[in-house]
């Protein structure tokens, strides 16, 4: 569960530099190079919706969320990559 982790964190320092997919792409291809982890799907999507996105700035709440087997135990894992709260959101909670 650490590498999944550090995967993640990535995911969130590549924010700025590169484009959701190159970022899907080459954390995928790192994913998929674990020999003891079978890659179930890494993707980077709108955080309401979990429908894929193309630019970041298509949504304001981004997030990278994955999943992998390690033997027949199932990991998923998630981390918020952008996040703009609005202030009624903010009074609803």
């Amino acid at each position: 569960a650490p590498l999944i982790h550090k995967i993640l964190q990535e995911a969130y320092d590549m924010v700025g530099d590169y484009a959701p997919s190159e970022i899907q792409k080459q954390l995928t291809v790192k994913l998929r190079t674990e020999s003891h982890f079978k890659l179930e799907y890494f993707e980077i999507a709108d955080g309401r919706t979990l429908l894929p996105i193309r630019l970041f700035e298509d949504t304001d709440y981004a997030i990278a969320l994955t999943a992998v087997w390690v033997g027949e135990v199932r990991l998923i894992d998630n981390v918020i990559l952008k996040q703009h709260v609005l202030q009624d959101e903010l009074e609803t909670e």
